[in-house]
């Protein structure tokens, strides 16, 4: 019995104080400040990441967009050389 007290004693000086604020009825007054200092730079990296996906997708339509009139300026060249005056005028 004497070494249960004893081994309770010790694992009681042994665990580390918390320190927590007695007006916060969660307990912990820091952990929520360090949750919160967390989460909002988890929501300012997913904000900037959407913005870098939105900036993608959007060169990546104007990139579509210049490839297809491309291929239409290609396509009136190669009908000109082939002999169609009408897409020959529309260069």
């Amino acid at each position: 019995m004497r070494f249960v007290i004893v081994a309770a004693a010790l694992a009681a000086f042994a665990a580390p104080a918390l320190a927590q604020d007695p007006t916060d009825p969660n307990g912990d007054r820091r952990t929520h400040e360090l949750n919160a200092e967390v989460a909002a730079r988890l929501k300012a990296q997913d904000e900037a990441e959407a913005r870098a996906r939105a900036d993608y997708q959007a060169a990546q339509a104007r990139y579509e967009a210049d490839m297809a009139a491309h291929r239409a300026a290609m396509a009136r060249y190669e009908a000109c050389v082939g002999g169609d005056q009408a897409a020959c005028d529309a260069l």
